[in-house]
């Protein structure tokens, strides 16, 4: 059973003790994520934001297959399961580690900031936040959502190279063209 560990069983104390939190709390580890992608839609009108956005899809994708292959290589049971608890809503009893919410943040947060700094400054202010409810609901360690911000951040910046490499500057410049033809994108 691994350990809730100091800062974990802090935020757990935290959460038993301001029940007038919860539904902020919950709110925050389950909906900020599509927020997120909200905060996102702006680099739809800037004229380097194809890329970013592209890159962003791209992460995503190969967070997932890295999320699930570590959960399947490396199980660490959730804190709830783990100290019998029941957490503030429900949720499975799959593996812990990395969590999939912070690695969506740090893909967005890496793809926004090469599109713009200043919104990706914003999504890792949200993604911190997100984080911390991740624990306070009592889902993930605070290792889990650190690990899941750092592989986010790696997979976003695998994208970005990816859509760097002159095959996929070739494709978005492709995609980009059509969406102007289509009208579905100014710049």
């Amino acid at each position: 059973m691994p350990e809730l560990g100091l800062l974990s069983g802090w935020i757990r104390h935290f959460a038993a003790l301001t029940p007038y939190f919860h539904g902020i709390m919950e709110f925050c580890a389950q909906d900020l994520l599509f927020l997120a992608v909200l905060i996102l839609l702006p680099l739809w009108l800037r004229p380097n934001g194809l890329k970013p956005l592209a890159a962003v899809v791209i992460g995503a994708a190969i967070g997932i297959v890295v999320s699930k292959t570590i959960g399947h290589v490396w199980y660490e049971q959730r804190p709830f399961v783990a100290y019998h608890f029941a957490p503030l809503v429900p949720h499975t009893a799959d593996a812990s580690f990395p969590s999939d919410h912070l690695i969506a943040f740090g893909v967005m947060t890496v793809c926004a900031w090469y599109g713009w700094k200043r919104l990706g400054i914003a999504l890792a202010a949200v993604g911190v936040v997100v984080a911390f409810a991740r624990v306070y609901i009592g889902v993930h360690y605070v290792g889990d959502v650190v690990g899941g911000a750092l592989i986010g951040m790696c997979c976003g910046g695998i994208a970005l190279w990816l859509t760097g490499l002159p095959q996929g500057a070739r494709f978005i410049a492709w995609c980009d063209s059509l969406l102007h033809k289509w009208e579905l994108r100014r710049t």
